[in-house]
């Protein structure tokens, strides 16, 4: 019952169309719908984007992102915690952080990371279907391709 975490001062109202909680926080609203399904799907369609700079990496992450809104059935976001399937240490990890891309490891793991690089963003996709998750890797592969530098 996610509503209760507004304390009371949730309200139920109806944005675009959709039954909705309205919920505040300390950076404004969260509206969450009243009622979802799940279903099947893919989760975790991954590439990195590496980078000579925290701007050109988060200026090409917002520019693949714009870009796969065009593919429908998915959804993206970046992250700064590349992950890998599975693990090391804990054997029973679905995903763990990807040490060989991860800088703060840099000297403690078999570091995967060229010198050149100094910020690095990961795009996760999700979808319904494999063929969506790997067409927008594709897109977005593509449009890294063309912003990012190094």
């Amino acid at each position: 019952m996610i509503q209760t975490f507004g304390s009371g001062f949730e309200e139920e109202t109806v944005t675009f169309g959709r039954d909705v909680f309205k919920i505040p926080r300390m950076d404004g609203w969260f509206y969450v719908e009243k009622s979802f399904g799940i279903a099947k799907g893919v989760a975790g369609g991954l590439f990195l984007m590496l980078e000579d700079s925290d701007e050109s990496a988060l200026k090409a992450a917002e520019q693949v992102l714009e870009d796969i809104k065009t593919v429908p059935r998915v959804a993206g976001k970046f992250v700064a915690s590349g992950t890998k399937v599975g693990g090391k240490r804990y054997r029973g990890a679905i995903a763990m952080t990807n040490d060989a891309y991860c800088r703060c490891l840099a000297e403690r793991t078999q570091s995967k990371i060229p010198k050149d690089v100094k910020y690095m963003y990961g795009v996760v996709i999700h979808g319904l279907r494999m063929e969506d998750v790997s067409k927008t890797v594709k897109v977005g592969i593509e449009k890294a391709t063309e912003t990012t530098v190094v």
